[in-house]
């Protein structure tokens, strides 16, 4: 998992499959984050060098032939490809994701990729493990970028993100973090622990349970409990913290820098397979 470099299979460019003549989006001003460390002893865990949060940007979907198929999805990647000059874009596809997995974790960990039935509980746990390895953004293909993406890469912080609309969860369809996060390190452990330790894989919730945003925001909130921080029953409240431990957008300003077209309800998205398989 200390792996520097990106091979070449993995260094797949997303821009290389769209076509020149796409018509890209106006370029949005650039926002400046106000940012203010005000926790400045807090233990960065075995690994973690610094806070600087890489400016690579991943995603993930089934095929890029689906991406280009679909417009609110090559409007969604089309979105952070005007920002290729500053940032490396990653893409993979299904198949990459397992490689990666495999290549790069411990055997529990591919096990419990493995055990995964949905491509979209298996994209959740690859995209904490390749922000852990890698560090920078990581996007859900349907998150369409409004605003630079240095909004995510300036805060010298443990992970930046942004709550759900209902306060419930933190989103992780859009979140940054730097390479080797303890934060991002306690999500993948237990995204494991509860996937290796499941008898059953069934229920309208068990996506968000086991690798979605119930164990995105509860992999956080255990290490914020561990290391002493306050935690929010209210996720709307976690914008409060704009420090080295985490910075964590206003709702309203979270749905300003993207806007999440939620392709998953469309009728090939994973709920409709979800209720044939886990219902």
């Amino acid at each position: 998992m200390d792996k520097e470099e990106f091979s070449a299979e993995e260094e797949f460019r997303v821009e290389e499959e769209f076509s020149k003549e796409e018509d890209l989006i106006e370029p949005e001003e650039n926002i400046e984050l106000e940012f203010s460390e005000i926790q400045q002893n807090i233990n960065l865990g075995s690994g973690v060098k610094n806070y600087d949060i890489p400016k690579n940007i991943f995603l993930t979907h089934k095929s890029m032939a689906y991406i280009n198929s679909t417009p609110e999805l090559r409007r969604s990647v089309h979105s952070w490809l005007k920002y290729k000059k500053d940032y490396k874009i990653f893409y993979y596809d299904n198949a990459m994701c397992e490689s990666f997995i495999k290549k790069n974790f411990s055997e529990d960990v591919y096990r419990a990729y493995q055990r995964l039935p949905m491509a979209v509980m298996k994209a959740d746990l690859w995209r904490y493990c390749v922000i852990y390895t890698y560090g920078g953004i990581y996007t859900d293909a349907d998150a369409e970028c409004m605003m630079h993406p240095d909004i995510f890469t300036s805060p010298k912080t443990l992970l930046v993100c942004g709550p759900e609309v209902d306060g419930i969860h933190l989103s992780q369809w859009c979140f940054a973090a730097p390479k080797h996060s303890p934060i991002i390190k306690s999500i993948i452990d237990l995204s494991v622990e509860r996937i290796l330790s499941i008898p059953k894989m069934k229920g309208e919730h068990i996506i968000h349970y086991l690798t979605g945003p119930s164990c995105f925001t509860d992999g956080i909130e255990k290490y914020l409990k561990e290391n002493n921080k306050k935690t929010f029953t209210n996720k709307l409240q976690y914008n409060r913290y704009r420090s080295n431990v985490m910075c964590v957008f206003d709702v309203t300003m979270f749905n300003k820098v993207i806007h999440h077209h939620f392709a998953g309800s469309n009728s090939d998205g994973w709920k409709q397979e979800r209720n044939r398989k886990l219902m």
